[in-house]
């Protein structure tokens, strides 16, 4: 069964230097410093998708997730740069995660959610996953 969340931290690994599972890469809603995870970092959060699609007589259906990559930086240009990436990397410059028929970014440029209480830059590139998943 597909993790989509999951499965897109562990692509953005595997693709992004810089990106670490565990390190500055998490699955989840951004958390602060304290938690062990650094001012600098990345966070994949899963938002949902439509319904699947199934036809009469298969076995499978079709599946899309949304899912958001939350890249927090002191630095916005560090942080612009990197969520410029993650855009890159969903919109053929890095492939399409194991077990995915397609992967794309929904959107041209990274949004800018401006700074949080402690001056950080956030910045969020929603990508879209398309996969056949057996019923």
């Amino acid at each position: 069964m597909a993790s989509p969340a999951v499965d897109v931290a562990t692509f953005l690994a595997a693709n992004l230097a810089g990106l670490s599972s565990g390190v500055n890469l998490f699955v989840g809603q951004p958390r602060e410093s304290p938690a062990g995870i650094p001012p600098d970092a990345a966070f994949v959060v899963p938002v949902g998708g439509p319904t699947p699609v199934r036809s009469s007589g298969e076995t499978s259906e079709f599946r899309v997730a949304l899912v958001n990559v939350f890249v927090r930086n002191q630095d916005w240009k560090g942080g612009w740069d990197l969520a410029q990436s993650v855009l890159d990397a969903f919109n053929g410059l890095g492939g399409v995660p194991a077990g995915y028929a397609d992967a794309d970014a929904r959107q041209s440029a990274p949004a800018d959610f401006g700074q949080d209480d402690k001056g950080r830059s956030l910045f969020s590139v929603t990508a879209r996953l398309r996969w056949n998943q057996a019923t």
